[in-house]
């Protein structure tokens, strides 16, 4: 499982995703963080799941597709609209296919035509679209951080005075309570867009341990060319998430 999170500020939103591929293998779990779970729509919209990955990628490929040429979709809530059929379909079959169904979330944002953030979660096996209207929610294991944003949103959208330091303090907060939870289902740096009147950007971060008595360690996580890609800034190894679409 994962934590996709998306926040509505006053200047716009932020969606964000940990890396983490959780692997059922007959009860014995295998982790790799090389997941990209933010995906590109359109320039305005993005769509991020927690659950099955190859529902995820099959809806995610329908949708792009979906899009194309169609001036009608340029709109968010007009995708939204779409989103549930398209969903269904691809979540019965897989169920035909393995013979069992399989937990799916889906959360898109975007940006609509005067500006606004919006974003909605679809969740199987309907995938009703459920708008955002609290100004955040959070899907996936990750979710244990829902009090957090509770006691934390307006603080976070009150004390700063743009969008980018609001997503980086959120960034901050998240980390800081998924540790003390030990949520050991979630890992690998976010990955963060923002969603401003312009459409959606990624946010580069990332962090460094300055502790003299350890080995150094830096890691920064960036869009490069569409696809994810987390850097050891020691090394300057990098590593490309997997597009699963």
């Amino acid at each position: 499982m994962t934590m996709v999170a998306a926040c509505l500020f006053k200047e716009g939103g932020v969606l964000i995703s940990d890396s983490r591929a959780t692997k059922d293998n007959n009860g014995k779990y295998a982790f790799s963080d090389t997941l990209q779970k933010i995906l590109y729509i359109r320039k305005n919209i993005a769509l991020s799941y927690a659950g099955d990955v190859q529902i995820a990628g099959d809806v995610a490929r329908e949708v792009r597709l979906k899009v194309i040429g169609d001036d009608g979709l340029k709109e968010p809530s007009a995708l939204a609209a779409k989103i549930p059929t398209i969903a269904t379909l691809s979540y019965l079959k897989y169920v035909v296919i393995r013979g069992r169904p399989s937990a799916i979330y889906l959360l898109m944002a975007g940006v609509d035509s005067s500006g606004k953030a919006c974003a909605w979660v679809f969740k199987s096996p309907t995938f009703k679209p459920i708008r955002i209207e609290k100004g955040f929610d959070v899907i996936g294991s990750g979710e244990v951080v829902a009090p957090y944003l509770e006691k934390s949103y307006k603080n976070i959208d009150d004390s700063h005075d743009n969008l980018k330091s609001k997503a980086d303090a959120l960034v901050v907060g998240l980390e800081n309570e998924l540790q003390r939870h030990g949520v050991n289902t979630v890992g690998g740096l976010f990955q963060v867009i923002l969603l401003d009147p312009k459409g959606i950007r990624p946010l580069r971060y990332g962090f460094m341990d300055l502790d003299p008595l350890k080995s150094g360690n830096a890691k920064s996580m960036e869009l490069i060319k569409g696809k994810w890609t987390q850097t050891n800034e020691a090394t300057r190894e990098k590593v490309e998430l997997l597009d699963k679409t």
